[in-house]
Parts: C-alpha cells; structure tokens; sequence
C-alpha cells in the first residue's frame, strides 16, 4: 500500500503559525499529477480546514506558508 501524507504550513487568524495534515491511499505512479493539483489548487484556491455539517473553516490561499508532501510505501506484513 502507498500512502502520501501531507502537511500544510498557514497562518490562523490570530497570525500564529498552525500545520494541517492529510494521509491517504494513493497510486505512486500518480504521486506527481497529484502533487501538482494539490498544489495548484491549496495556493491558487486556499482550502478547508474544517468541513462539517455545522462548521466551515475556510484558509485562504494567501495564509499558506508551506506544503511538504511524503510518500509512504507501505508492504503487507512489515
């Protein structure tokens, strides 16, 4: 299995400096078409932090410091 983790440097609202992280399944042969949408889109449209039926928390793109990705190969049994 192989998973890429990633972790988004922003600024909250009172300026101080927070890191949200996502892990997921993906194909490694499609490791870097995703790391360039998610690029595109996390610098160009912001994203949400919190999306939930009673709370929306929206980071523009403009408060992202940094966005560092892993790629995660993980084999059955080790």
């Amino acid at each position: 299995m192989t998973e890429a983790e990633i972790h988004i440097d922003y600024l909250d609202p009172d300026g101080f400096k927070r890191t949200h992280s996502v892990r997921s399944e993906i194909e490694a042969e499609d490791f870097l078409s995703d790391l360039q949408e998610s690029i595109d889109v996390v610098t160009k449209d912001g994203f949400f932090l919190v999306m939930e039926e009673t709370q929306y928390v929206f980071i523009p793109p403009g408060q992202v410091l940094r966005i560092t990705f892993s790629l995660i190969n993980e084999e059955e049994g080790s």
